[in-house]
């Protein structure tokens, strides 16, 4: 009898995860298929093994392939090396993103995903683009962002208050949020209708302000049934003082007090076949109580196709907000900001495959991390991909060969041996 340690057990999950419902290996090798050497699934699977530890480097693969455990988790004989990761990458590039982008919405749907809804009812899909620092690089794509550093500016789309990953679509860093985003939604909104079949609420900010996304939301809904939207109005060149006059004069109209010197309105007007709610915002003395010689003055906007009042549509885009905490884990919890090749579309495959293991560590976090056994004592609707990996991916583990057969062994006296083994046990693993 052989054995030995390893610190990675939970990665025995993710290559569950990546063959039984991502189905890699029937969605890459039967399309790119190798007569010698590894497949594709194969590195394929290395990679996102590494990205779902928070490791983006190829060379990591290395370490890896001294740890033999790395490549029983994930039901290989042996790994790739850390060459033939990079080049298969760089060498299938955009070849691989209508293949990996399948395996994400078998890996949705086959693993019965549930994205929880809004207090109104509707199950949210946040689109937005989000800048990757890659300063200081001569990467391919690279450009001067939004955010005024240089890098990478990705549209990324979720789903649900837990945010699983619909798309990950790399974009050069000057591209524009609206720009292409129409082919996002027509790709992504119908795997949003398979995952779900309540009302959708597609959620995105003033940079997506344009009549072109507006008409593809429209065909969405037609085509899908039960579509909403909220879209923050970009006022550009819109003169706010001829509102402010019309409102002053107008004796129905109601002013809330924020604080004193600070008060709002809301109102309601036509924009095109929908409606626009609108909120002005007049400031007369600032938070430091100077009295203002000019009110300032703050108009937003939000194009809805929803009948709810204002101040409801108001809350439901503010609760938009939450995706920024979702690119935080991707950038930060996977190390996802500085992409690992200077060639565009190689680092496109990386975010596709980073698609994966982001969705693979939270459908983890939601099956293992939330119950009462969990290692983790708060509660909460969703543990950051950091805690997965920490709590799960990093689990204490023994790889035991006996009588030709290889057991998996989790000490008992682990923290998190009851929810580790009531997820390998249950309906997600043992189900066909």
């Amino acid at each position: 009898m052989k054995s030995h340690l390893t610190a990675r057990a939970g990665l025995v999950a993710v290559g569950e995860l990546l063959r039984r419902h991502a189905q890699l290996p029937q969605v890459l090798d039967t399309r790119f298929p190798i007569t010698a050497g590894f497949p594709d699934s194969a590195v394929a699977m290395t990679y996102v093994a590494l990205l779902c530890q928070g490791i983006t480097e190829f060379d990591a693969v290395e370490n890896m392939r001294r740890d033999a455990g790395f490549a029983q988790a994930l039901g290989l004989p042996s790994l790739p090396s850390a060459p033939t990761v990079r080049q298969r990458v760089e060498w299938r590039g955009q070849d691989w993103l209508e293949p990996l982008f399948d395996a994400n919405a078998r890996l949705l749907t086959r693993a019965k995903v549930v994205p929880t809804a809004l207090a109104s009812g509707h199950v949210p899909v946040d689109l937005d683009v989000f800048v990757m620092d890659n300063s200081d690089s001569k990467k391919e794509g690279v450009g001067y962002t939004y955010m005024k550093v240089v890098g990478y500016a990705p549209l990324a789309t979720y789903i649900g208050r837990e945010g699983y990953l619909l798309d990950l679509s790399l974009r050069d860093g000057v591209q524009h949020s609206a720009k292409e985003t129409e082919y996002s939604l027509e790709q992504t909104l119908p795997l949003a209708r398979k995952l779900t079949p309540l009302p959708l609420l597609v959620r995105m900010d003033s940079g997506f302000d344009s009549a072109k996304l507006t008409a593809e939301l429209e065909r969405q809904a037609a085509a899908l049934g039960a579509v909403d939207w909220i879209v923050k109005w970009n006022p550009r060149k819109y003169e706010v003082q001829t509102d402010y006059q019309r409102l002053l004069a107008d004796p129905f109209c109601e002013w809330t007090a924020l604080r004193t010197g600070k008060r709002s309105t809301l109102w309601r007007m036509a924009a095109g076949v929908h409606h626009r709610v609108c909120r002005l915002i007049e400031e007369t003395i600032d938070r430091d109580g100077q009295v203002l010689l000019i009110p300032k003055l703050t108009l937003d906007g939000w194009n809805t196709n929803l009948k709810l009042s204002n101040a409801q549509i108001i809350a439901l885009y503010a609760d938009h907000g939450t995706h920024e905490q979702f690119h935080a884990e991707l950038k930060t919890d996977m190390n996802l900001e500085r992409l690992p090749s200077g060639k565009f579309n190689a680092n496109d495959a990386v975010c596709s495959l980073a698609m994966l293991a982001y969705n693979a560590l939270r459908i983890i976090g939601q099956n293992a991390l939330i119950g009462p056994d969990s290692p983790v004592r708060h509660k909460a609707e969703r543990r950051r991909l950091k805690t997965v990996i920490r709590e799960f991916i990093c689990a204490p583990g023994q790889w035991i060969r006996h009588a030709r057969q290889i057991t998996l062994g989790i000490p008992e006296m682990w923290a998190g041996f009851a929810a580790f083994t009531r997820m390998m046990r249950g309906p997600l693993f043992t189900e066909t």
